[in-house]
């Protein structure tokens, strides 16, 4: 069952998402040449406890860390780690959920970093595309599989696949809640939305097949092909004739 908040809820996802931003936009501006990704989850707890946010993804199903950051080829759940350098020309990826007064806000980005070669680009610039021709499909009437193929068309149409087996989602005091949120079409028929819900939208693109697979370490995820992964993605609040971005960065 698809949760609908109230105005107080709203209110209350809304501040949520006003701190993510926050987070993010810092975040965004630490990715440089030069320094680890554990130097970034270690700047996300520092950020966290400044802003009075609650990191939830720490201890989720035994995830161990505050954020998720990947390179290139990484895909999902990325473990952050002392020993991973960025470099310039890399595409660095980062996803982080937080809670803010019992509620939940989740998104991330792919940063280009210095100087990247002109595919890059278009991968990082598509996948963006796709989070925002998504979000204006989160209105009231409408249906998550017009969601899904916001997104499935434009990397399509771009030349690129998406990944299969992770998805977008509901959001609220739980960090995942329903509806599921494919970036394909999987199923014929897919929930109504409502003015109130609340999604999360996981836009997860890549340059090669879609497919991954899973490390040693239970959670981080690499291309099989060894292609570049594209990831945007933004707490959206479904509205009666336009969404509202809860926390746009």
């Amino acid at each position: 069952m698809i949760l609908i908040k109230n105005q107080k809820e709203i209110d209350i996802m809304r501040e949520a998402g006003r701190r993510h931003a926050k987070l993010m936009v810092i975040l965004n501006e630490s990715v440089k040449p030069g320094i680890t990704t554990l130097d970034i989850e270690l700047l996300a707890q520092e950020t966290c406890k400044s802003l009075s946010l609650d990191m939830i993804q720490i201890g989720y199903l035994g995830y161990p860390n505050a954020i998720c950051i990947g390179v290139n080829d990484d895909a999902e759940h990325c473990i952050p780690n002392k020993n991973k350098l960025i470099k310039n020309g890399d595409l660095v990826n980062i996803d982080c959920a937080v809670k803010y007064n019992g509620y939940c806000s989740d998104g991330g980005f792919t940063k280009p970093v210095g100087t990247v070669d002109q595919e890059g680009y278009r991968l990082v610039n598509t996948t963006k595309l796709a989070l925002d021709t998504a979000v204006k499909a989160c209105v009231e009437g409408n249906y998550v599989n017009d969601i899904s193929k916001a997104i499935y068309s434009i990397a399509k149409l771009s030349g690129y696949n998406v990944l299969k087996n992770y998805t977008g989602h509901g959001i609220g005091k739980s960090m995942h809640e329903d509806p599921y949120i494919h970036n394909y079409v999987r199923f014929k028929e897919s929930e109504r939305l409502e003015s109130g819900m609340t999604l999360a939208l996981d836009t997860m693109i890549t340059e090669g097949k879609g497919d991954v697979y899973i490390l040693d370490d239970g959670w981080s995820t690499k291309t099989v092909d060894g292609k570049r992964f594209g990831f945007f993605e933004y707490t959206v609040l479904v509205g009666k004739d336009k969404p509202e971005i809860l926390n746009q960065f």
